[in-house]
């Protein structure tokens, strides 16, 4: 019966994630969103920038496809590598977005350390629900960077 809870509590918060990345994915960029305009010295974002972004974008995925807690630890270990190339540039223009995204980032890794304890399905239901913060958080950022989209 706890196996069971565990399954449809990971699967609702996988689900959600999925949203989530579904609006990630789309990655508008257009002059007709409500984003916040860059400014002049942050209107061209270096490749390494938006090549950082799209390495972030594929570490949420690989949360959304994750079934244990240690492909939760890999794809955490690899969204924090990519945070870290991403955010000296990022921070500057694009502080509230970066900051809400380092929050979400320590709230994951704070759920997976103590996703071993207590309850399974509450554990991995704090696991998810963080993942659809960095998830969030990611799209946040990746509509407000100028990066071009990658089709593909």
């Amino acid at each position: 019966m706890a196996h069971r809870l565990v399954a449809v509590l990971l699967s609702l918060s996988l689900f959600a994630l999925a949203l989530v990345l579904a609006a990630c994915s789309s990655d508008s960029n257009s002059s007709g969103d409500n984003s916040p305009s860059p400014s002049p010295a942050t209107s061209s974002v270096s490749s390494a920038v938006c090549d950082s972004l799209s390495s972030l974008r594929d570490d949420v995925k690989a949360m959304a496809s994750a079934s244990s807690v240690q492909q939760f630890q890999s794809a955490y270990t690899a969204a924090q590598n990519d945070f870290a190339d991403l955010k000296p540039a990022a921070s500057e223009a694009y502080g509230p977005d970066v900051d809400a995204l380092q929050q979400a980032l320590d709230d994951f890794g704070t759920a997976l350390q103590n996703a071993g304890q207590g309850s399974a399905g509450s554990g991995l239901q704090q696991v998810g629900t963080a993942a659809v913060q960095v998830g969030a958080a990611v799209n946040r950022l990746a509509t407000d960077l100028p990066c071009p989209s990658k089709s593909g």
